[in-house]
């Protein structure tokens, strides 16, 4: 927290009250499993996860810049900034190898899974609170801006294969899972007392998360049995999710706001919402089983990418309840109170089977390969512009909402029996 607060007097050319959070997580987290065996049965199985929290909902992060109670008189500026820029990079990879040779019965079993959760729950707050009195012969910039940046990467990839003179049976499976949630708060605001200025006087909440998350799966197994039924099975999952539910608010709740004392000076309320994610989750499964007698072959990839946004996007003069604000903007000056969001989304979903299989016999083979992908986005953000009470004095007033989104969703989806 940078404060000037408690009766405080400041007189000078000019007031910068600034706080930042940029906390950073790098993260990388690994397993690796292994098994041989030349008897009847081999199991491997690695899994990888990793938890990271900037923040939670119940123990939230939190960034603040604040006038509170306190009497201000300048010749220059007036600046209060809160800035959280928090970084997490995290990675997790698990791998598996396994190998099973008998002169009997061979069972091989291997799986690798890995998983990613990331967290991000910060409150940044700038304010004009209290019984401030702010005076400038400038201007007054009040500003909070998140920049949050996420990157969530996940791996998980298996390998068997079971060799057997009688009977060969293999299972392998490959899955990975990505999660990113944020649920931030950017606040700037004069709440209470007054604010007069010979230029400006500007409020600006803004968000700019950068989010992105990768998932991957790949699941490989072989069996052969040179005397008997070979049976191989290969699963591949991957799942990409981003949930973004952040609160952008710019406001004047029950001040005395004043720009161009003596001239011309505008009132700005801005709240700006601009995100970035990208989401992609692939997997990948062969299975290829070849037996004397009969050979089955069993392979399988599921993949989701999903993104969700329930953002709120608020400038206004004015809250019920609360003392009217008033709102003057002298000589040619404006009154502009606007709020924008323009998330960019991207999507990516990719799977791919592949089965083989091959007997030497009249028996036969059976083989059977099943892909799906799912990519999907949802944005259910609210954007308000709005003078709810008060009085507002100006040349120009001007009450702009804005929803300007874009969204991309891809699929590939492959699935073959050779």
């Amino acid at each position: 927290t940078a404060a000037v607060r408690g009766g405080a007097s400041v007189t000078a050319n000019n007031l910068t009250v600034n706080a930042e959070d940029s906390s950073t997580i790098n993260a990388v987290a690994g397993a690796l499993a292994a098994s041989y065996t030349d008897d009847l049965i081999s199991v491997a199985v690695g899994i990888s996860v990793a938890r990271n929290e900037i923040g939670t909902q119940i123990d939230r992060g939190t960034v603040t810049a604040t006038i509170d109670n306190a009497s201000v008189m300048l010749t220059g500026d007036a600046v209060v900034t809160a800035t959280a820029k928090p970084t997490i990079t995290s990675w997790t990879i698990a791998g598996t190898g396994q190998v099973a040779m008998s002169d009997g019965i061979a069972v091989g079993l291997s799986g690798a899974g890995a998983g990613n959760t990331n967290t991000v729950a910060i409150d940044t707050l700038a304010t004009i609170t209290g019984s401030a009195n702010v005076t400038t012969d400038a201007g007054t910039m009040v500003t909070a801006t998140d920049t949050s940046k996420v990157n969530s990467n996940a791996g998980g990839a298996g390998l068997g294969i079971v060799l057997s003179r009688s009977a060969a049976v293999g299972v392998t499976v490959g899955a990975a899972k990505s999660d990113v949630e944020v649920t931030n708060t950017v606040r700037a605001a004069i709440e209470t007392g007054s604010v007069a200025a010979g230029g400006d006087i500007s409020l600006t909440a803004e968000s700019r998360q950068q989010i992105e998350a990768l998932a991957f799966g790949v699941g490989i197994n072989v069996a052969k049995a040179n005397g008997g039924l070979a049976v191989s099975a290969a699963g591949s999952g991957a799942s990409s999710t981003v949930t973004l539910g952040t609160a952008t608010t710019a406001e004047i709740v029950s001040a005395t706001v004043t720009a161009g004392i003596g001239g011309n000076g505008s009132v700005q309320i801005a709240a700006i919402d601009t995100p970035t994610i990208e989401t992609r989750a692939g997997a990948g499964s062969l299975a290829a089983a070849i037996g004397t007698v009969a050979g089955v072959g069993l392979a399988a990839g599921v993949v989701l990418a999903e993104n969700t946004l329930g953002n709120t996007v608020t400038a206004r003069i004015g809250t019920n309840g609360q003392p009217t604000p008033t709102v003057t903007a002298h000589g040619t000056g404006s009154v502009d109170v606007s709020a924008h969001s323009a998330a960019d989304v991207k999507a990516l979903s990719v799977a791919v089977a592949v089965s083989t299989a091959i007997s030497k016999t009249v028996k036969g083979s059976v083989g059977v390969a099943v892909a799906s992908a799912r990519s999907k986005t949802a944005i259910l953000n609210e954007i308000n512009a709005e003078i709810i009470t008060g009085v507002v004095s100006a040349a120009d007033v001007s009450v702009r909402a804005r929803n300007a989104h874009t969204s991309e969703n891809k699929v590939g989806v492959g699935a073959g029996v050779l």
